[in-house]
């Protein structure tokens, strides 16, 4: 063993008997000692022919079965990594008004600081949404359900986009709510490109 002390397979379900036999042996030879293995099963992935399918999407839970689509895979339309896309594109937006730059300007994000002031409702409930990040990542990693990261990352961003339509950053009413917005928007910023990343979505500025 190198020192591990959990061990994940990841395969279709069929295949979960042949893993309790493996890890069974392994354990009666002396292989294993303190180290948790476990078999993480998927349902069937199939195209929209029909077909099995060669990948799978995190967006549903990996027990059932997923028809693929391309269609539904990009759409910007509910939740999808699109969707999740657009939403920290809009951050970016934000943040380089912000600072004054242009789309051609490299990006610096700003560390989140000062007082945030909570008062309007989509404000309150982004931040109320936001600090839940580590408890769903644990909960990810104990359960091994990405689909929860998935759904959680969607909320994000459906509340972020209405914190977007209603709360104004850069044309705040003062700069005390401009500095305080602004956080906001960099915080969640920071919860989706790190959320993607252990989802193994690749963030962009712009689309």
């Amino acid at each position: 063993m190198e020192k591990a002390t959990r061990i994940v397979y990841v395969t279709d379900s069929g295949q979960g008997k042949h893993f309790e036999g493996v890890f069974k042996a392994a354990r009666d030879a002396g292989w294993l000692g303190e180290c948790l293995v476990e078999h993480v099963g998927f349902g069937l992935v199939q195209g929209e022919d029909g077909k099995k399918f060669a990948t799978r999407n995190l967006c549903l839970n990996r027990e059932s079965n997923y028809k693929f689509s391309y269609s539904r895979m990009l759409s910007l339309q509910g939740n999808t990594a699109p969707y999740m896309l657009y939403a920290r594109t809009r951050v970016c937006s934000i943040v380089r008004k912000a600072q004054g730059l242009t789309d051609d300007d490299t990006m610096v994000w700003p560390t989140p600081g000062g007082n945030v002031v909570l008062e309007e409702r989509e404000e309150i409930e982004l931040a109320r949404h936001a600090v839940k990040f580590g408890d769903v990542v644990d909960q990810v990693g104990r359960d091994l359900y990405p689909n929860v990261l998935c759904d959680y990352l969607f909320e994000l961003s459906q509340k972020f986009s209405a914190f977007y339509e209603t709360c104004p950053v850069n044309q705040a009413e003062s700069e005390e709510v401009r500095e305080s917005r602004l956080a906001l928007a960099v915080v969640t910023n920071n919860v989706l490109v790190r959320g993607m990343d252990i989802l193994g979505i690749e963030v962009v500025e712009r689309m």
